[in-house]
């Protein structure tokens, strides 16, 4: 594994069989929010979405669907911990 902001992504095939992707929300609304997820080859991404504020932690898996990716530099105000790993455009 190699280690990017503090975060670990896997380096081999083997390695990535077991790696799951770090999910991170921000709700900027009951029925807004933001997703940002690690990539498995060390960079990450966020996306805007709506939900209906039924239950925030099962509505966060439309970003699939529904998301609309922000610019870096709003993804960034909005998950200053991803410091250091490269955003994907």
């Amino acid at each position: 594994m190699k280690t990017i902001g503090g975060y670990d992504f896997p380096e081999t095939r083997e390695e990535s069989i077991n790696w799951r992707p770090r999910m991170h929300r921000v709700a900027l609304h009951s029925k807004v929010l933001v997703v940002a997820k690690l990539r498995y080859e060390g960079a990450w991404s966020a996306y805007c979405f709506p939900v209906l504020n039924e239950n925030h932690d099962d509505e966060s898996y439309l970003w699939k669907e529904h998301g609309s990716k922000l610019g870096e530099e709003l993804a960034k105000v909005l998950f200053p911990y991803f410091k250091g790993i490269p955003y994907v455009r």
